[in-house]
């Protein structure tokens, strides 16, 4: 009955069963890609040249697995080389071995460049502008060991779940309010747009202006999006006579529009968002933008934050990926 050690214990080489208990191996991974070299070119100097050493070194290092092992793994003569029963056992489990060692560095490698892994990102309850829903597509198709888990909601809410480490990163509109240790990249531009009663004058038009409105002008709170709220009092503060309040949430802002107050909302709001009573209208040549960008939770951009800005840029300018 032919035996050989084990990490686990004297196997036999028929059962593949251990059997007594036996020290562990100290084997040096090169050891096993050039004992799994020699045995499948049978020639010592070709299995060298297709490790790029020499002859002497591989034949040490096998030497030395030999050693360890306790027993020769190869027969050598000046003609030939082949494996002992004991090599045959090992050639496998060696390839098993090397196998899995380079799957774990080609892992480690993609998910250091953020290429790998499930990026916990917010994105905005109202939807993501196309450009972005684009961006997110082209990432799953650049680097599909990355998962993105979106979660909707609010800028603010964002920016409290990165704080808190529930959330990866975060689509918001505007940098996060001072205060907070995050990172911020400006991503695009979203245009905004006029929301306003279907009952109201300006509904009829395609494009207006807010010389155009007057009376009670609305805008968000600023605990829903802080950059957004500036944004929407900056705009709504054109309007001629405007009282301007501010409401809670989306749902109060359209139902106050409906009633015959205005507004402006991204562009992307409106493209998915409709509402009983309200119109949305292209402002002039001066329609006011957001900015939208992505956040993080330091103040260094992890790799899986910059794999997602670079399918964003690359979608505005497919040029950055060659």
């Amino acid at each position: 009955m032919l035996i050989v050690k084990s990490p686990v214990g004297v196997v036999d080489a028929k059962s593949r069963s251990p059997t007594l208990p036996a020290r562990e191996f100290q084997v040096e991974f090169r050891q096993l890609r050039y004992f799994v070299a020699a045995a499948e070119e049978l020639q010592f100097s070709l299995a060298a040249a297709r490790e790029k050493v020499a002859p002497s070194t591989l034949g040490q290092q096998i030497t030395a697995l030999e050693k360890e092992i306790g027993g020769r793994l190869f027969h050598r003569t000046t003609r030939r080389v082949r494996l002992t029963p004991a090599g045959q056992v090992l050639l496998p489990e060696a390839r098993r071995v090397l196998a899995a060692v380079e799957r774990a560095q080609r892992v480690a490698r993609l998910a250091a460049k953020g290429q790998l892994g499930v990026l916990r990102l917010g994105v905005p309850t109202t939807g993501t502008p196309p450009p972005l829903d684009e961006a997110l597509l082209r990432c799953n198709k650049l680097y599909p060991g990355l998962h993105v888990d979106e979660h909707p909601g609010h800028s603010a809410e964002h920016a409290a779940a990165l704080t808190a480490g529930t959330l990866d990163a975060a689509f918001v509109y505007g940098p996060p309010a001072h205060g907070r240790a995050l990172g911020y990249q400006r991503l695009v531009d979203v245009g905004l747009v006029l929301a306003c009663s279907s009952d109201g004058r300006v509904a009829g038009q395609n494009k207006t202006t807010f010389k155009g409105t007057a009376g009670r002008a609305v805008a968000l709170d600023a605990a829903f999006s802080p950059g957004l709220t500036t944004k929407m009092i900056a705009a709504v503060c054109q309007v001629p006579d405007a009282d301007v309040i501010g409401l809670e949430s989306l749902e109060a802002l359209l139902l106050a529009v409906a009633g015959g107050a205005v507004t402006v909302i991204p562009e992307a709001v409106a493209n998915t968002v409709t509402w009983r009573g309200v119109r949305y209208r292209r402002l002039g040549a001066a329609a006011p933008v957001m900015e939208l960008g992505i956040a993080w939770p330091d103040r260094e951009q992890p790799p899986l934050v910059a794999c997602l800005a670079a399918a964003v840029a690359a979608e505005q300018d497919p040029a950055l990926l060659d």
